[in-house]
């Protein structure tokens, strides 16, 4: 790829060619390319299964960093693909039975007390999503961190594989945690929150994606749906701002809340570290000009695009 001038009139750096570490700085005009400023760093790592060949099929010899826990990563060996991954807890359940065991255990792990981190108290947030091909079992999840104060983005990384666990309605966590966690680690630094395309603890065992992976991350994290799930709820007033809660029997398990005038509610679910009014706040504030939080809609797209990538690149092989 040839430098260009992107569209807010910095300059982009040549990529590498094929199979090179992808790492793309965006910079302002006119600064030196060995010293970015802050905040105009955006790296990108090649799509693969941690084999360092960007091919995706995960049979190089490549480390990639592995979970990241209160903070700090620490590195694992890329697995061959079909291995069973692991939570850096425990292995990694293969059958319906051993997940729902495991969920039972993690769930009493979670902290929702609150208040957890106010919008204007966390740097970044990051936005996590997985797209699958189900012919071929391909999957490309995605982490893409942004400015907290600005919504721009920061830094994208993305994971690819094969979908290793079935499809189970509310056992999706065991299914797309790896390569959403493979994602995660390679960022240069742990977000300061975590914003999931999902549920929390709006979860039948109240262990939902978010809370599945503030649990295993020891990051603050929370859920943002677009769908009830088919828990309770009256419908929020009109005006954006507006919430009404999201029951589960007798209990709140979130909220039903309006992004914008006259749309859609989404329905927003604490996972882990933070209360739910924190992350109503923070859903609004990422939901500035649409339904779905910027976070949502930036990973989502990352994650269609590393797919494709990957699915043509098994085309020619």
């Amino acid at each position: 790829m040839d430098a260009g001038r992107l569209k807010d009139g910095s300059l982009q750096e040549d990529a590498p060619g094929p199979g090179a570490p992808c790492v793309r700085r965006i910079r302002p005009e006119g600064s030196p390319p060995d010293a970015p400023s802050k905040g105009n760093l955006l790296r990108q790592t090649p799509s693969g299964d941690g084999d360092g060949d960007g091919d995706g099929d995960g049979d190089g010899d490549g480390r990639v960093a592995g979970v990241i826990r209160g903070g700090f990563r620490r590195e694992t060996a890329a697995p061959p693909e079909g291995h069973r991954p692991s939570t850096g807890i425990r292995p990694w359940p293969a059958t319906e039975a051993e997940a729902v065991a495991e969920q039972l255990r993690l769930r009493s792990l979670t902290d929702t007390a609150g208040p957890g981190p106010a919008p204007g108290e966390v740097r970044t947030v990051a936005g996590v999503d997985v797209a699958y091909d189900e012919a071929s079992g391909r999957l490309a999840a995605a982490a893409v961190v942004l400015d907290a104060e600005t919504l721009q983005v920061v830094e994208e990384a993305t994971a690819t594989g094969r979908a290793e666990f079935p499809y189970v309605p509310g056992l999706l966590a065991f299914r797309e945690l790896p390569s959403v966690l493979a994602a995660l680690s390679r960022l240069s630094e742990p977000p300061g929150l975590v914003a999931c395309d999902g549920y929390g603890i709006a979860h039948p065992r109240r262990l939902g994606l978010a809370a599945h992976l503030g649990v295993v991350t020891g990051l603050p994290a929370f859920g943002v749906a677009k769908t009830p799930f088919g828990f309770a709820f009256d419908a929020p007033g009109q005006g954006r701002g507006a919430v009404s809660p999201l029951f589960d029997g007798g209990e709140t398990v979130g909220r039903a809340l309006r992004t914008q005038d006259g749309v859609k509610p989404v329905f927003v679910s604490v996972g882990h570290r933070i209360g739910l009014d924190h992350a109503v706040a923070h859903t609004l504030r990422l939901a500035s000009r649409h339904r779905l939080p910027e976070t949502t809609r930036r990973a989502d797209s990352l994650c269609r695009r590393a797919l494709a990538a990957l699915l043509a690149a098994d085309a020619r092989n």
